[in-house]
């Protein structure tokens, strides 16, 4: 019986086992500017537009600035407005707070979300007793895999350790066999 060989070959099997699990480590990205979907005015102002090319399921999240304001506002915050290639809407409202000294506070983080059509997507906001200095579309870069080229080799290994494996097991059933076959001709 040759476990020694057997167990070579599971070992060789559990390394490109190991090999396969490493090549599919991800690397996230972060949120990049889309080039051209910037708005930044020399004087704030209360409504911005901007459009930017975004492609069917990536990420994206719309981030504004806001210039100070007067504490004693009542209602404060930011409503954007994202249309898709197709013609719909989606509305966000974002609440701020004043913070006692004249800078707001976001509520709730920035709009975040998945777009759903290939094209040009439109975002507006408008400020609510606030002026906005800048309004940026971002996209969520697609995940890094720095180890993809190990995939391969751990194919290679973990078939490798498998035929070693099977081969010690058929070396094992041949040992066998010879010693049946010695017995038989000693009986004659």
């Amino acid at each position: 019986m040759r476990k020694d060989i057997l167990a070579l070959g599971m070992f060789v099997m559990f390394l490109g086992l190991v090999f396969l699990c490493v090549s599919r480590i991800a690397i996230e990205q972060q949120w990049m500017m889309i080039p051209g979907a910037r708005a930044e005015p020399t004087d704030p102002v209360e409504r911005l537009s901007i459009q930017g090319d975004l492609k069917e399921g990536e990420r994206f999240k719309v981030t504004f600035t806001l210039r100070n304001f007067t504490p004693y506002s009542l209602e404060l915050g930011v409503v954007v407005n994202v249309t898709d290639p197709n013609g719909y809407s989606k509305l966000y409202e974002i609440p701020l707070s004043s913070s006692g000294t004249g800078t707001p506070l976001l509520v709730e983080p920035f709009p975040e979300d998945i777009a759903n059509y290939t094209g040009t997507y439109k975002v507006s906001a408008e400020g609510y007793d606030v002026t906005l200095r800048s309004l940026v579309l971002q996209r969520k870069g697609e995940p890094l895999y720095p180890y993809s080229f190990i995939f391969p080799v751990g194919i290679a290994i973990f078939l490798g350790g498998g035929g070693i494996s099977l081969l010690a097991v058929k070396m094992r059933a041949r040992a066998q066999l010879s010693k049946r076959k010695g017995l038989r001709n000693k009986r004659r």
